[in-house]
């Protein structure tokens, strides 16, 4: 489970980091430098932003499955009342 979440947030981070609606072509360029490069500190920085965006969304989903959880217990209150 955490492998394909991981996956799907790792895909949506490198969507968002080559878009070039979004992106300037000079950031563009610095984000293609930045996967590609050997250099080791580059590399653990991209390695720490991609498990902050895979933290991020499952922190967004563990928000949206309690708001889910709660829906449902006042959708059941409201019809053991009725």
């Amino acid at each position: 489970m955490f492998r394909k979440v991981a996956i799907e947030a790792q895909n949506s981070y490198y969507s968002e980091m080559f878009n070039s609606k979004t992106n300037s072509i000079k950031k563009l360029w610095e984000n293609l430098n930045t996967v590609c490069s050997f250099k080791k500190k580059e590399q653990l920085e991209m390695w720490l932003t991609s498990y902050q965006v895979v933290a991020k969304w499952l922190l967004s989903l563990e928000k949206y499955a309690m708001n889910l959880i709660l829906t449902f217990q006042v959708l059941a209150t409201y019809y053991r009342m009725s």
